[in-house]
């Protein structure tokens, strides 16, 4: 894991499980994410938009506010907020250190 402090929080470990998940319906589609219905080709840069945008409102993240492109900090402010070790969201993050 590239998060073995909390494999929850591990962003490779759920894109690598998404992958192989996703494998049998990708046929020769190379792009990351692709839909849910048939024929399963890559998603667009809006259906990804409106995707986060829906986490973010999941995650209870005022989306008047924070947007589907504002996403890292939207959730380093939301885990600043519970309380989540500036170390630990760093690393979340992908920040090497604190300003």
């Amino acid at each position: 894991a590239a998060y073995p402090t909390d494999q929850a929080l591990c962003v490779k470990t759920y894109l690598m499980q998404y992958i192989a998940v996703t494998e049998n319906l990708r046929n020769m589609e190379t792009g990351l994410f692709i839909s849910y219905k048939k024929p399963h080709k890559r998603v667009s840069v809006n259906t990804i938009s409106r995707w986060l945008k829906q986490v973010l409102i999941d995650a209870g993240i005022n989306t008047d506010v924070f947007t589907s492109h504002s996403t890292r900090a939207a959730a380093t402010s939301a885990a600043k907020a519970k309380d989540v070790p500036v170390d630990h969201i760093m690393v979340a993050a992908g920040w090497a250190y604190e300003l």
